[in-house]
């Protein structure tokens, strides 16, 4: 079976780091003032042609407030990005019953790599799929579709914590399970049919 994991909001919680990086962007790159966590965490959600806008007043991401915002994440990623409790003691059973695990997520490959080093897991994987690495950013399915070849759909799953996973899992033609401890929105919550985990031990009796 292939498990592929969403990052933020699903394997680590990260909103002190991320929150940090945009700020520290917000304030030297474009003069605005701080934004808290729960508002950061609201551009989760959102479509991403609006993110930009949202967080740094400007119709598309620039060169450079990426590249702040990288250099400023990566430095906090090693102390300020733990895994949530029960993921590390998910992916040691996953593993051993005999899951292909992967990462899929709308971060840049690099940091999302040294996020799940400094937590001591990335050797868990057998690849990490950030943004850089496709044509369009989840809720696309090209990173699922990277992932996954062809005939092996039946096998795969998606866990992770918004409408953007659901929806490129959806389009993948892969099962998703809703990560109900990440950064998601309520409402995503109020779908019955929706196989979800409130704890990461609920994932091996959901696959």
């Amino acid at each position: 079976m292939t498990v592929i994991f969403d990052l933020d909001g699903t394997l680590v919680d990260s909103k002190k780091a991320i929150a940090e990086a945009i700020n520290e962007v917000r304030e030297r790159l474009y003069g605005l003032p701080p934004l808290d966590e729960r508002a950061v965490l609201r551009a989760f959600s959102m479509p991403n042609e609006s993110v930009p806008g949202y967080l740094y007043g400007t119709r598309q991401y620039e060169k450079k407030a990426s590249i702040l915002f990288e250099k400023v994440y990566t430095e906090r990623c090693y102390r300020d990005v733990p895994l949530f409790d029960g993921v590390k003691t998910l992916i040691r059973r996953l593993k051993t019953s005999g899951c292909s695990l992967y990462v899929a997520t709308n971060a840049p490959t690099s940091t999302s790599k040294a996020v799940l080093e400094g937590n001591g897991v990335a050797d868990a994987f057998t690849d990490i799929v950030g943004a850089d690495r496709v044509a369009n950013p989840k809720p696309s399915s090209d990173m699922i579709r990277l992932i996954v070849a062809d005939g092996g759909r039946e096998k795969a799953w998606m866990i992770g914590d918004t409408f953007k996973d659901r929806e490129a899992a959806k389009r993948a033609g892969i099962g998703f399970v809703y990560a109900a401890w990440g950064y998601g929105p309520s409402a995503i919550d109020s779908d019955e049919n929706l196989p979800t985990a409130r704890l990461p031990e609920d994932i091996m009796g959901l696959l």
